[in-house]
């Protein structure tokens, strides 16, 4: 449940990603042709993917920022982060709840294997 210390955190993850795994790569062999096409339409467009996914963000030389992913210390941190005036990059799992704490992040980042 939320909020409680896990006994034995290696084992829990292991747990995890041997029970998510099979629907993991089910989900990648389904949506490869699509990251591909997708891959390949923003190179043509813009020169690499990296310039593809930044290349409308405003630029803001010397503006602090931070990366947030998913993990325990992120709950201890919510409040600085919602004082934080700088550029917020998300991992796309930790999105809706900054989101449902009023943190919208400036980057959400969400990355599938090829």
């Amino acid at each position: 449940m939320e909020g409680e210390k896990l006994l034995n955190p290696v084992a829990t993850n292991l747990g995890v990603i041997n029970w998510w795994m099979p629907q993991w790569v089910e989900n990648m062999i389904r949506n490869r042709p699509l990251i591909e096409h997708d891959i390949k339409d923003k190179k043509q467009r813009y020169g690499t993917l990296a310039t593809a996914c930044l290349s409308t963000m405003e630029k803001r030389p010397g503006t602090p920022a931070i990366i947030c992913g998913a993990g325990p210390s992120l709950d201890g941190g919510i409040e600085a982060l919602k004082r934080f005036k700088g550029i917020i990059i998300a991992a796309m799992s930790i999105t809706p709840n900054l989101i449902s704490n009023g943190i919208f992040p400036d980057i959400a980042i969400a990355r599938d294997a090829i």
